[in-house]
C-alpha cells in the first residue's frame, strides 16, 4: 500500500513538473497581457484546483494592487483597490513572503493576528509577483476545506509565480512601448501620426455603413504669451491642463490627439455638424470657466478657437477634412477667438 502511495505521489510530481514545463513555453510566447492572465487563471486553476481565487496587478501610479482577475469571491470587491499592507494579499505584498495557510496556522511566517481572524476556516495559498526584486502584484487562491493546500502546493505555487512575473514583466514592457508609438509624450493624448490611423478607420467605416463622422480642430488663443510670460515649463503645464479639460468633455468614444504646438484634434464617430458644433461649444465653454496653473500659484484664465468639419458633408478624404477643420479654426480666429465655428464653403 505505502509502495503504490509513493508511486502516486511520485506520478503526480512528473505530472506538476511537465505541466510547469509547458507553462513556461506558454508563458514566454505571447506578450498580450490580457491572454497572459487568462492562461495563468487555467495554469493555476488546473494544476491547484482552489474554489476561488485573485490576481492582483501593482498601479503604477499609485502603488495599490488593481484586482485583474477575481473569481469566485463575491466577499471582494473587483473595483477597490488593495492598499499595500491592507489584507492578507496587501501584506503580502508588503512583506513579499508567500504564505500557506492551513489548518488554522500559518506554515511559514507569522501573520498578523486581525488578517488570522479573516481567513480562519480557509485553506490559502498566496505568493508575490516579483521581477528584478521588484513587486509586480500578488496571485492568491482559496479552498473551503481547512486542510486542502499543501506545502507542495505552496511550492508549486511560487514555481507559477516565478514564471508569471517574468512573463508580466515583459508584457507590461511591450504594451508600454505599443502606447509610446501611439500617444503624445507631454499630454497623452494620441499623437499625429495615430491620428491618421484612427482617421483612414473612421473614413472607410463611414464610407462602407453610410455613416458620417466630424472633426474638431482646436487652437489655444495668444499660447505664445504664456510662455513669454510664465516660461516654457509653465507652458507645457498648461498645455497638459488643457488636454485633461478636452478629456474630461468628450465622449468615452471620441479620439483626442494632440496635433502638434498649441493644437489639439478631436474625431467624433457617428455624428453630424450640429452634434460636432454642440460637443465643440462644450469644451470650448469648459476652457473658458477653467482657472489654469492654480497648482503653480499663477491662476491663469485661457481661451481657444475651434472649427468643424464633417465627413463626407465637408469633405470626402481625411486630408481634406483636416484642411477644413483648420480653416473654420482660423475663421474662428479672425472672428476675435474663443468661439467655434462650423466649415462653411467659399461661395
Amino acid at each position: 500500500m505505502l509502495q503504490k502511495d509513493t508511486q502516486q505521489a511520485l506520478e503526480k510530481q512528473i505530472e506538476r513538473l511537465f505541466v510547469l514545463s509547458e507553462l513556461g513555453k506558454t508563458f514566454t510566447s505571447t506578450v498580450n497581457l490580457d491572454q497572459l492572465q487568462q492562461s495563468i487563471l487555467k495554469t493555476t486553476s488546473d494544476i491547484l484546483l482552489p474554489e476561488s481565487w485573485h490576481l492582483l496587478i501593482k498601479n503604477r501610479e499609485t502603488g495599490d494592487l488593481d484586482y485583474k482577475i477575481l473569481i469566485n469571491d463575491p466577499a471582494l470587491n473587483r473595483n477597490q483597490p488593495v492598499k499595500i499592507g491592507e489584507g492578507l494579499s496587501g501584506w503580502v505584498a508588503q512583506t513579499q513572503q508567500a504564505i500557506l495557510w492551513t489548518e488554522g496556522r500559518c506554515e511559514v511566517a507569522d501573520i498578523p493576528e486581525d488578517i488570522q481572524r479573516s481567513i480562519a476556516g480557509k485553506s490559502i495559498l498566496c505568493s508575490p509577483l516579483r521581477s528584478k526584486n521588484q513587486l509586480l502584484g500578488v496571485i492568491s487562491m482559496q479552498h473551503s476545506q481547512p486542510s486542502f493546500f499543501t506545502l507542495e502546493d505552496l511550492r508549486t505555487l511560487t514555481t507559477i509565480a516565478d514564471f508569471a512575473a517574468i512573463a508580466l514583466e515583459n508584457a507590461m514592457n511591450y504594451e508600454r512601448i505599443q502606447q509610446m508609438t501611439i500617444q503624445d509624450d507631454l499630454t497623452s493624448l494620441y499623437n499625429q501620426r495615430y491620428l491618421h490611423q484612427l482617421l483612414d478607420h473612421e473614413v472607410e467605416r463611414a464610407n462602407r455603413y453610410f455613416k458620417e463622422f466630424s472633426m474638431i480642430f482646436i487652437d489655444l488663443d495668444k499660447f505664445k504669451m504664456v510662455n513669454d510670460t510664465y516660461g516654457h515649463v509653465h507652458g507645457s503645464d498648461l498645455l497638459k491642463e488643457a488636454a485633461e479639460v478636452i478629456l474630461a468633455n468628450t465622449r468615452d468614444v471620441d479620439h483626442c490627439a494632440r496635433y502638434g504646438g498649441d493644437e489639439f484634434v478631436i474625431v467624433l464617430p457617428e455624428t453630424g455638424k450640429e452634434k460636432g458644433l454642440i460637443s465643440a461649444e462644450r469644451i470650448r465653454s469648459a476652457i473658458e470657466k477653467h482657472v489654469f496653473l492654480k497648482d503653480k500659484g499663477i491662476h491663469a484664465k485661457f481661451t481657444a478657437s475651434f472649427g468643424v468639419a464633417t465627413f463626407p458633408e465637408d469633405a470626402q478624404t481625411k486630408q481634406d477634412l483636416i484642411k477644413m477643420a483648420d480653416e473654420a479654426m482660423y475663421e474662428a480666429k479672425h472672428q476675435d477667438r474663443n468661439t467655434v465655428q462650423g466649415y462653411r464653403k467659399k461661395p
